[in-house]
């Protein structure tokens, strides 16, 4: 017993709910397989010895990584190759160190008898949950290849889709930088210029002026300690979110246009999610719990998870969830519908892309807002700064005639 370690894990029931527990086992694939025995399918392994996000250093991928690789292994797999042959050569001509780490993993546990789903569940690499539940509901429906095709296509979508916002995002934050650099510029080129011209006039200063002046003088005195104080304060509200993953959301779910957006994009992501999967043999009790997890907002996920209780009770999904007020309106009128003609994934499907479509332009006319709205501040403050001098400089024509 004394060579037993405990491990900390996450698991999915036959119905589809999650459950956490410890097990003692003598390493990952003994745990998995007692797991396994049990009737859990487990979705994410730790030795309780080691950080929360165990496995070796530095053996994360980034999501566009995990989507380059699956989606060559959806090309192979998709082409009859077996899965592990298809790992083999992918792991072949790949030049980059971690991700053919990744996929000599996969293969050493397909050879030792895991599934794909669960070589997936377990990688350090932290592969989209999505990734093994597609690949689960591939393996058992006998439809491996379509369903690795339609996870590429979504890891993608989302990829495309964080690009495209980082991108129109750019031109806010080069005004933002571009206002702190005229703050900067006037602090240190224009203000010291005048300051003693002001100190050695004869009358007293405007209020205004001394006021721009002291902050030039601020600025001047105090950057370093400012841009210090900044980066630290960043750090910190880093370690902040990451400690209490839920925080950041929260947050973000207060502010107005950011909440709209959050709300388009989690009922796009929870609606396309299980519409692959219904698509590829997963019953609504088994995907929703997938789903679900992959939705940004905890209140929203707690909404959702309270609906998929009342579903297990017996409700209907539109109306659970109506009930709980856990997705828009429209979107829950395509799952009544879906359900009344038996074309769930389709419309969930539809669905996703109308929500997609609304997300992005909403994305697209805050942006157009928020670039104009910076300039005009940045316009504006600059205009007050130079007001400000020239009412010092008006004042001391005063004095002097």
């Amino acid at each position: 017993m004394s060579d037993l370690m405990l491990w900390r894990y996450v698991a999915e029931t036959a119905s589809g709910d999650a459950r956490r527990g410890e097990i003692r086992a003598a390493s990952e694939r003994e745990a998995a397989a007692a797991l396994r025995a049990d009737g859990l399918r487990p979705v994410r392994l730790n030795s309780a010895r080691a950080p929360a996000a165990s496995g070796p250093a530095g053996s994360r991928l980034d999501p566009a990584t995990h989507a380059r690789l699956m989606r060559g292994l959806a090309d192979l797999v998709g082409a009859a190759i077996p899965v592990r042959d298809a790992l083999t050569a992918l792991a072949r001509r790949e030049t980059k160190r971690k991700p053919r780490a990744f996929l000599e993993r996969m293969t050493s546990k397909l050879e030792a008898g895991d599934s794909l789903a669960d070589a997936l569940a377990l990688d350090p690499s932290n592969p989209p949950r999505l990734a093994s539940a597609m690949a689960a509901a591939g393996e058992s429906s006998g439809r491996l290849g379509p369903a690795l095709d339609a996870l590429a296509d979504a890891l993608e979508a989302n990829i495309e889709l964080r690009r495209e916002i980082i991108g129109q995002l750019t031109y806010p934050a080069f005004v933002l930088v571009l206002f702190f650099a005229t703050i900067a510029g006037l602090s240190y080129g224009v203000l010291p210029s005048f300051e003693p011209l002001f100190r050695d006039a004869a009358g007293a200063t405007p209020p205004e002026t001394a006021f721009v002046l002291a902050v030039g003088a601020v600025v001047r005195a105090y950057a370093p300690i400012l841009l210090i104080a900044a980066l630290a304060g960043v750090l910190a509200v880093g370690r902040l979110f990451r400690a209490r993953p839920g925080l950041a959301g929260a947050l973000l779910d207060r502010l107005p246009v950011v909440a709209g957006v959050r709300a388009q994009m989690d009922a796009s992501r929870y609606a396309r999610v299980l519409a692959l999967l219904l698509e590829n043999g997963r019953t609504l009790a088994r995907a929703e719990p997938t789903a679900r997890g992959l939705v940004a907002s905890p209140d929203r996920r707690a909404r959702l998870e309270r609906a998929a209780t009342a579903m297990r009770d017996g409700a209907s999904p539109a109306a659970a969830l109506k009930a709980e007020a856990a997705l828009p309106d429209d979107m829950v009128d395509f799952f009544d519908l879906g359900e009344r003609t038996g074309e769930l994934a389709k419309l969930l499907n539809r669905a996703a892309q109308l929500y997609d479509l609304r997300s992005r332009r909403a994305v697209k006319q805050a942006v157009v807002l928020l670039g104009p709205a910076l300039i005009a501040v940045l316009g504006v403050i600059t205009a007050g700064f130079i007001a400000a001098v020239m009412s010092g400089v008006l004042s001391l024509n005063e004095v002097v005639y």
